[in-house]
């Protein structure tokens, strides 16, 4: 060897290690050391974006809610041999017990240690003399990496670190010691590196309303896999409802022998080897904005490991036995799990009314909505109007029966029906109206819903006559007051806004756009919230908390409360109704319109914003009859069926 040939070799000793992704780190030199694919790491599509957001430095939090064997474990893993080899600093790893950390610690994170050439000789020998690695902390260069258990707050609380790892959520206590939340505990540990910590939530979802990660998940840029069709092209993210085998029989073998994928479009029958090879097609789309968390839904549908014929068959093993139906639904479907012919209890609701001013927007509320259900027996509208503030919290503002009498033959009073002029004269009274807010000002209603179901001509007639909506990006509103859109509902269990009409479809009802509600997604984050519980004195309201003022009596609660989730034979969802619904309709209808509002989206800057105009508003023109002091019992949540 040459004088020149040994200094080349010497320096690269001092080189700076070459620019990789996180994923194309782990191709190179990550070791499956358990399971079906042990060996060199060979990541499957769906795996990539999660993986390299562990070095994103745009990401500060990812949350990763999925079904079992699919990617939680898989990210974790990577992560911290990522971290131990490239990019060390402190690790928390936070298991639900004592036991799991164990487990954890022997037969997950041991083999990866000792198997993986990038990590020998990092992390000291738990044999060598001196050392600090033990079964709970793992000793190296910038580190240390601590497993702990979630009920030890004072683990949880004890050291500094920045790349947080809380596996299976769902599973931790809901109070660490006298602590709180573990999760909120772990958090508090990354606070000294502010942007530069890395906070990681995985979990299956479990009971709705009680999900710690679908919560987490919530408040992400919520991505989802699509993949296209391989006739069509089109893209489409893999639903159960989309699952074809054989409806009736006793052999279960039998009935899940042709089991196949039905595309979303073009109802092409796709078998295991083109799912396979659609999903290794696909792509990851979020479906709100990114603001620093990204989050990641994925069911076992995309999993490489599974054929249709066989989560058919555990589908019809458990579909009559509502525990291990709950398991299918969690950890295969990675839905949440609404307890079969269940709904939030209307007394519990009934018996949490505040005494917030009636007709007026409380404190913490920024905008309004209203929805519109069109009724046909007895023949009416019936409208609500809510408030809302951060994080989804609402306040129901008014409910009005909208039924009016007008002279009749004889001068005998007829009820009108929303084929007359009077009722949608009333309507248009409630948009056109300034809502007084308790801090002074007042705010207009932004976006009202009317829902086209029954007399769909006249509906679209009445929404003609306000202002168009604008929309940008991501379907929300582009800000204008007193936007009237007609809507409908559709059935996407993953979109509270399923779609919108095309512009051109628009052009033959004179430029009204459809709104198409995904009654059953918002129908479960509508009852998610009513299932929350009221907070202790001088404590935050949870996210998405639903407030209702002391005048609204027992039947508006009841309808709130009328319908119940169902698994049918089939695996569809559906809700049954039990009674009259309206309230119900009414509370899904406004939670479209926030998400159409953009809700969920709007920056701190927005909200202030929105406070901003309400501070400068003048005082109303027109109010409803309870703001300006006049009692007026029949438009006291007045439900359909005493009118």
């Amino acid at each position: 060897m040459t004088v020149e040939d040994a200094i080349a070799e010497v320096s690269k000793l001092w080189a700076p290690p070459p620019r990789q992704t996180v994923c194309e780190w782990a191709r190179d030199n990550f070791i499956v050391t358990t399971g079906a694919k042990k060996g060199r790491f060979t990541p499957n599509a769906y795996q990539v974006e999660p993986i390299n957001a562990i070095g994103d430095p745009f990401v500060n939090e990812i949350v990763i809610m999925a079904a079992t064997q699919m990617l939680k474990t898989m990210v974790i893993l990577v992560g911290i041999a990522y971290v131990i080899a490239r990019d060390p600093d402190p690790i928390m790893v936070v298991q639900p017990r004592d036991s799991d950390v164990s487990k954890f610690s022997k037969f997950r994170l041991a083999p990866m240690l000792r198997e993986m050439p990038a990590l020998r000789g990092l992390v000291s020998d738990p044999k060598a003399r001196n050392s600090s690695t033990t079964i709970d902390t793992k000793d190296f260069p910038g580190g240390p990496l601590i497993l702990t258990a979630a009920g030890s707050p004072g683990n949880l609380a004890s050291y500094a670190i920045r790349y947080l790892f809380c596996d299976e959520v769902d599973k931790y206590p809901l109070s660490s010691g006298a602590e709180g939340n573990p999760i909120d505990v772990a958090n508090k540990r990354t606070a000294t590196y502010r942007s530069r910590r890395k906070r990681i939530q995985t979990c299956s979802p479990t009971i709705a309303g009680e999900s710690q990660i679908t919560a987490a998940y919530a408040e992400t840029d919520q991505r989802k896999f699509w993949v296209p069709c391989p006739l069509c092209g089109k893209r489409q993210i893999l639903a159960w409802r989309n699952v074809r085998f054989e409806k009736k029989g006793d052999d279960i073998k039998k009935r899940a022998e042709k089991a196949a994928y039905a595309c979303e479009h073009c109802e092409a029958l796709w078998n295991d080897v083109q799912r396979w090879a659609a999903v290794e097609r696909g792509e990851w789309r979020a479906d709100q904005p990114f603001n620093g968390a990204a989050g990641f839904w994925i069911s076992e549908l995309y999993s490489p490991f599974k054929t249709l014929r066989e989560l058919v068959s555990d589908f019809l093993k458990a579909k009559d036995n509502p525990e291990r139906l709950k398991v299918f639904v969690n950890t295969s479907l990675a839905e949440v799990w609404t307890v079969q012919g269940t709904a939030p209890s209307w007394k519990r609701l009934y018996d949490r009314r505040e005494d917030y001013p009636y007709g007026k927007v409380p404190r913490g509320a920024y905008f309004l909505t209203a929805f519109v259900d069109v009724q046909e027996n007895p023949p009416r509208l019936e409208v609500e109007v809510k408030a809302w503030g951060q994080k989804g919290e609402n306040w129901s503002v008014w409910y009005e029966v909208i039924a009016p009498e007008r002279p009749g033959p004889g001068g005998r009073p007829v009820r009108c029906t929303p084929a007359d002029p009077e009722p949608w004269e009333r309507l248009a009274e409630l948009i056109m109206a300034d809502w007084r807010h308790v801090d002074g000002g007042t705010l207009p209603i932004w976006a009202c819903g009317v829902d086209s179901g029954y007399m769909a001509d006249t509906v679209y007639s009445f929404c003609r006559q306000w202002a168009q909506p604008a929309y940008g990006p991501a379907g929300a509103l582009v800000p204008s007051f007193r936007t009237v859109v007609p809507t409908k509902g559709g059935h996407n269990p993953f979109k509270t806004i399923e779609s919108i009409s095309s512009i051109d479809a628009a052009k033959v009802r004179g430029g009204l756009r459809i709104v198409t509600i995904g009654t059953h997604c918002v129908k479960q984050i509508v009852y998610d919230s009513l299932g929350k519980d009221k907070p202790l004195d001088g404590q935050p309201f949870p996210q998405g908390y639903s407030h209702h003022p002391s005048v609204y009596d027992e039947s508006y609660f009841q309808g709130l409360t009328a319908e119940t989730r169902v698994v049918t034979e089939s695996g569809a969802i559906e809700w049954h109704v039990n009674g009259r619904n309206e309230p119900l309709d009414t509370a899904v209808g406004n939670r479209a319109m926030y998400e159409l509002c953009g809700g969920l989206r709007l920056s701190e800057a927005a909200w202030t914003a929105l406070d901003q105009q309400r501070q400068d508003s003048a005082a109303p023109a027109v109010v409803p009859a309870a703001q300006s002091g006049q009692k007026e019992e029949s438009r006291v949540a007045r439900p359909s069926w005493m009118s």
